[in-house]
């Protein structure tokens, strides 16, 4: 976008967020910069989240249909903890800092187009607690160095890309003055390709992935899928797809919950949707099936990440949509079945029963919102005793409200949990109660 804009805002339990977003173009290049700086905002003790957050970007135009970009991100952040193991944790807190430099490149000559990006991303984070019995400090160091390239061509009903990326994660962890790791890395390397061919209502996709891991070995993973147009307002859509993913540098090394010995995801998928669109309303309904191996989840017995040996997602998902002159609705819900096969268990925190709802109104200079969500009993674990228990279900409604008074000036408000629900994401952390929140957006 051309020009600027600042947000200031302010709420309850010392809650400040400031923000900024502005572009341009200068001297044949394009500008844009966003950042924000946030503190406080809750009623629990030592449950703050404070942060500085700011990104810069810069593309130039390189010839006929080519561009070259810099982007610079820098996050810095803490959070206080307030529980821990169901007693108050007053003093426990998380920070972290995060810098990241990427080098973008993007072309497209005549049904060519060519994607790259090479980046660095350094990520810094150090637990704090005085009044930790086992460990009061603990710092980890990591480095990430990644590259990606994608060519793709386009002609008449046929489509096909191709590409490789390849991944370096170095990282170097302390405890209480003990090294636990120092320059731990693994590498990377993936290639893979995909092509696509639509002849009338139909369009068939095939493709195939080749990971390598210098930990963990290798896998080879095939997506396949379709659409059929089933007439001028409905859709037909099938896929079938396998994943390798292996576990990220927070699930292997973040103080505590990091677990070095974590395997690497491998699961395969199914889906079956069928969409309609027709005058201003949208429907939708879709069943699937995921089944994972190792699959990473949290033990809150052990605090740490480890794998489920097998496991089985299945559910099916319904979707109503309504856009008509100022007023737009939508409301989905999720009915899902879960297994842990080895233990014949349900896998924690997965609700059976999940539903949301979002209504927005713009009478004239207003803009009216309206977010439900509903979420239903999960299975979770007792944080005191640490025995298997039942999440009770919750539902959440926020309210928003924006006023365009000026061409260049929005007074806006929002009431976040407007019953004031009492509830839990996860037991031993409870959610905040109603809070409201104020703020002004300038334009220039």
């Amino acid at each position: 976008r051309q020009g600027s804009t600042v947000n200031l805002e302010g709420g309850e339990y010392g809650y400040k967020r400031g923000g900024i977003a502005a572009g341009g173009n200068f001297a044949g290049a394009r500008f844009d910069v966003t950042g924000s700086v946030r503190r406080g905002g809750s009623e629990l003790v030592n449950d703050d989240f404070d942060s500085e957050e700011g990104v810069a970007r810069a593309l130039w135009s390189i010839g006929s249909g080519s561009s070259l970009g810099l982007l610079v991100r820098a996050n810095d952040s803490e959070t206080g903890i307030p529980f821990s193991s169901g007693q108050v944790s007053p003093h426990r807190k998380i920070s972290w800092q995060e810098r990241e430099v990427a080098v973008p490149f993007r072309s497209e000559q005549g049904p060519w187009q060519i994607e790259a990006q090479v980046s660095r991303t350094d990520f810094d984070n150090a637990f704090r607690d005085p009044d930790d019995p086992f460990s009061t400090a603990s710092d980890t160091e990591s480095q990430a160095l990644r590259g990606r390239a994608v060519a793709s061509w386009h002609g008449g009903d046929l489509r096909f890309s191709f590409g490789s990326e390849a991944e370096r994660l170095e990282v170097t962890a302390s405890s209480s003055g003990f090294t636990n790791l120092d320059a731990a890395h693994q590498r990377t390397w993936a290639a893979f390709g995909q092509g696509s061919w639509g002849h009338g209502p139909v369009r068939l996709e095939l493709g195939v992935r080749r990971d390598d891991n210098n930990v963990y070995g290798g896998k080879t993973s095939l997506r396949a899928g379709t659409v059929v147009k089933l007439g001028p307002n409905d859709l037909l859509r099938a896929s079938y797809g396998e994943a390798f993913r292996a576990p990220s540098l927070g699930e292997l090394f973040f103080p505590f919950s990091g677990n070095p010995d974590l395997q690497p995801e491998d699961s395969r998928s199914y889906e079956l949707g069928l969409e309609h669109d027709a005058n201003g309303w949208r429907f939708a309904l879709t069943g699937f099936e995921n089944r994972l191996h190792n699959l990473i989840d949290f033990d809150l017995t052990t605090f740490r990440d480890v794998n489920v040996g097998r496991s089985r997602m299945r559910g099916i998902e319904a979707e109503v949509g309504f856009h008509q002159g100022i007023v737009s609705a939508a409301v989905n819900g999720t009915w899902l079945d879960t297994e842990d096969l080895a233990t014949g268990l349900e896998l924690l925190r997965r609700a059976k029963r999940s539903a949301n709802l979002v209504l927005t109104a713009r009478p004239g200079a207003w803009t009216l919102n309206l977010v439900g969500r509903y979420v239903g009993d999960r299975a979770d674990f007792d944080p005191v005793t640490f025995e298997r228990t039942v999440n009770p279900s919750y539902t959440r409604f926020d309210l928003a409200a924006r006023w365009k008074a000026l061409s260049w000036l929005s007074p806006y408000a929002r009431v976040e949990n407007v019953t004031d629900e009492e509830y839990s994401q996860a037991l031993g952390f409870p959610s905040p109660g109603r809070t409201l929140i104020g703020g002004l957006s300038f334009d220039f």
